[in-house]
Protein backbone atom coordinates (compact mmCIF):
# COMPACT_ATOMS: atom_id res chain seq x y z
CA UNK A 1 0.00 0.00 0.00
CA UNK A 2 3.06 2.41 0.76
CA UNK A 3 4.75 1.59 -2.47
CA UNK A 4 1.53 2.19 -4.31
CA UNK A 5 0.96 5.17 -2.83
CA UNK A 6 4.68 7.22 -3.22
CA UNK A 7 5.28 5.79 -6.54
CA UNK A 8 5.54 8.86 -8.51
CA UNK A 9 5.18 11.69 -6.15
CA UNK A 10 7.68 13.73 -5.38
CA UNK A 11 10.31 13.33 -2.66
CA UNK A 12 8.91 15.99 -0.64
CA UNK A 13 5.46 14.91 -0.65
CA UNK A 14 6.68 11.33 0.64
CA UNK A 15 8.45 12.75 3.40
CA UNK A 16 5.33 14.75 4.32
CA UNK A 17 2.91 11.73 4.10
CA UNK A 18 5.28 9.22 6.29
CA UNK A 19 4.92 11.94 8.73
CA UNK A 20 1.65 12.60 8.57
CA UNK A 21 1.41 8.72 9.14
CA UNK A 22 3.37 8.72 12.20
CA UNK A 23 1.02 11.56 13.25
CA UNK A 24 -2.04 10.13 12.08
CA UNK A 25 -1.16 6.77 13.98
CA UNK A 26 -0.71 8.28 17.36
CA UNK A 27 -3.37 11.15 17.12
CA UNK A 28 -4.47 9.11 20.27
CA UNK A 29 -2.00 11.07 21.93
CA UNK A 30 -3.92 14.53 21.66
CA UNK A 31 -2.43 15.23 17.87
CA UNK A 32 -4.36 16.40 15.35
CA UNK A 33 -4.10 15.23 11.89
CA UNK A 34 -6.28 14.98 8.56
CA UNK A 35 -7.22 11.64 7.33
CA UNK A 36 -4.99 9.94 5.28
CA UNK A 37 -5.38 9.44 1.26
CA UNK A 38 -8.58 7.34 0.17
CA UNK A 39 -5.72 4.14 -0.71
CA UNK A 40 -4.81 4.18 2.91
CA UNK A 41 -8.60 4.49 4.99
CA UNK A 42 -8.41 0.69 5.43
CA UNK A 43 -5.59 1.05 7.82
CA UNK A 44 -7.49 3.05 9.71
CA UNK A 45 -8.45 -0.41 11.51
CA UNK A 46 -5.48 -0.87 12.70
CA UNK A 47 -5.81 2.34 15.55
CA UNK A 48 -7.84 -0.20 17.38
CA UNK A 49 -5.20 -2.42 17.83
CA UNK A 50 -2.09 -0.65 19.51
CA UNK A 51 0.26 -3.87 18.77
CA UNK A 52 -0.57 -3.83 15.26
CA UNK A 53 -0.09 0.12 14.74
CA UNK A 54 4.02 -1.02 14.85
CA UNK A 55 3.42 -3.13 11.49
CA UNK A 56 1.95 -0.35 9.15
CA UNK A 57 4.47 2.16 10.72
CA UNK A 58 7.61 0.23 10.05
CA UNK A 59 7.53 0.76 6.34
CA UNK A 60 6.76 4.21 6.56
CA UNK A 61 9.75 4.89 9.00
CA UNK A 62 11.78 2.73 6.82
CA UNK A 63 10.60 5.02 3.99
CA UNK A 64 11.47 8.25 6.41
CA UNK A 65 14.56 6.91 6.72
CA UNK A 66 15.52 5.76 2.87
CA UNK A 67 14.72 9.45 1.95
CA UNK A 68 16.87 11.10 4.37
Amino acid sequence: MMTETVSGIRRNDAECLATDMRNWFSAGNGSHVQEPPARLAPLAAVQEYPARRRCVLLAWEALADALR
